[in-house]
Parts: C-alpha cells; sequence; structure tokens
C-alpha cells in the first residue's frame, strides 16, 4: 500500500469523511481573494484571521519545510454526531 493510500486510510478510519493531499505549492490569487473576503467582512468576530492574514497563500509562511498537505473534512450533521 503507498503512503497516500495509507493516510487516506487512517483518516476514514478516524471518521474523517472526505481526505485528500496535494502538494504545498503556492496558491495562485489566494492573497487576494482572501483580502477581499476580509474586506467585504466575511469574518465576522473572527479577528484571529485578521491577524494572521500574511499566513494565506502559500503553506510554507507557516512552514517552511513543507512539502505536501493533507486535508481531511467531516459533516457535522451526521446522524450519531454531536
Amino acid at each position: 500500500m503507498s503512503l497516500e493510500a495509507a493516510i487516506k486510510e487512517r483518516a476514514r478510519e478516524l471518521g474523517f469523511d472526505l481526505v485528500g493531499i496535494t502538494t504545498a505549492d503556492p496558491f495562485p490569487d489566494a492573497d487576494a481573494a482572501y483580502q477581499r473576503w476580509i474586506d467585504a467582512g466575511h469574518h465576522g468576530t473572527m479577528a484571529y484571521m485578521v491577524e494572521h492574514r500574511e499566513r494565506v497563500g502559500d503553506p510554507r509562511r507557516l512552514r517552511v519545510s513543507a512539502r505536501s498537505i493533507i486535508a481531511v473534512a467531516m459533516n457535522y450533521y451526521a446522524s450519531g454526531a454531536g
């Protein structure tokens, strides 16, 4: 089994509904899109989203040695949750 398959299998075992793996390359246009989102007030009372704005757009701004990103998602409204 490949490392990617093993990671995805383990994430599902832990209860995640979706799991994806991608490179830690910069996201084109992410900085501008995020700033527009902040300027529109969509962050609400979550001030940390403005305070940590410089982390958006390039995962290596957060972790210089990052090579991959593992993203997981869970349905909060699934039966038996909460």
